[in-house]
């Protein structure tokens, strides 16, 4: 009977190597753990991870970045993912129930690369996070290629905010995607990720496209009656944007590259433009 007993917990605990139960507290993480075709592990997400649509029937273990235990708990979870940029005030709760917590950085896209090996060890998925940072690479490397003379570049500022006024930085990795995509942020000559500007300072910049998330497009019309806003090339030259997935652009993941691409189609909408866009992903 011992010895039964004892086949039986190595035969449970042999169906457990590698069988990770995954709660990702991030979007963009669980979106990386979707590329990278580990699903299947996750147990539980945040309730701001929307993307694909498969993760929303995943159960909720709490807000983005900030769990709640209870139902973290009872999900049963080896491991938990979050950024390390958000609050991490949870991390030792968590990782006091017995469960492993892993904070990954979101800063860079050096930082991106550095996730998909990351979890590429965490999830036994090696050979796959593998090909994926190969690839990505590989797509970063035909945009870089393929970028415009600096003369040709549109000065650009992205609006995270309207109220107040919140731009992005030059620590910001939303910075490398515009530089990517071919254009130059306004924002660059500040060190922080964002940043509080004035009207001052946009009439200063003189932007010849703007950026701004779609919750704001609503204000558009009353943004062009403005007498300082007027004045601004990309008000005068109507290249204001404010219909693109707020998602591609600021969450650092799988979908990164897709902005990037986004954004160098609204940089040079002239089909004389368009073998800047070509990359080995569109084909």
């Amino acid at each position: 009977m011992k010895l039964i007993l004892q086949i039986t917990v190595f035969l449970i605990a042999l169906t457990m190597i590698g069988a990770e139960r995954v709660v990702s507290l991030t979007p963009n993480l669980t979106e990386l753990v979707f590329a990278l075709e580990q699903e299947k592990k996750l147990v539980g997400r945040s309730s701001a991870c929307d993307y694909p649509e498969a993760a929303k029937k995943i159960p909720i273990a709490g807000d983005f970045a900030k769990p709640s235990l209870e139902p973290l708990a009872a999900l049963r979870p080896t491991l938990v993912i979050s950024e390390a940029t958000r609050g991490l005030q949870h991390a030792t709760a968590i990782r006091n129930l017995g469960i492993k917590f892993v904070s990954l950085p979101s800063v860079s896209i050096a930082d991106y690369l550095k996730n998909i090996a990351s979890l590429g060890e965490l999830l036994g998925c090696k050979k796959d996070a593998d090909e994926l940072i190969k690839q990505t690479k590989k797509d970063l490397q035909q945009l870089r290629s393929t970028l415009p003379p600096l003369e040709q570049r549109p000065k650009v500022i992205i609006l995270i905010s309207d109220s107040p006024l919140i731009t992005v930085g030059r620590s910001s990795f939303i910075n490398e995607m515009i530089e990517l995509a071919g254009g130059r942020n306004v924002g660059a000559v500040r060190e922080e990720n964002y940043f509080t500007c004035s009207m001052e300072y946009l009439v200063e910049q003189q932007p010849d496209v703007l950026i701004m998330a779609p919750h704001m497009a609503s204000g558009i019309k009353k943004l062009k009656q403005n007498p300082a806003w007027q004045g601004l090339p990309a008000v005068k030259n109507n290249r204001i944007h404010a219909n693109i997935d707020p998602a591609i652009l600021y969450r650092l993941g799988p979908r990164t590259v897709e902005g990037i691409k986004t954004m160098r189609k609204i940089f040079f909408p002239d089909s004389s433009q368009k073998p800047l866009m070509k990359g080995p992903s569109d084909r």
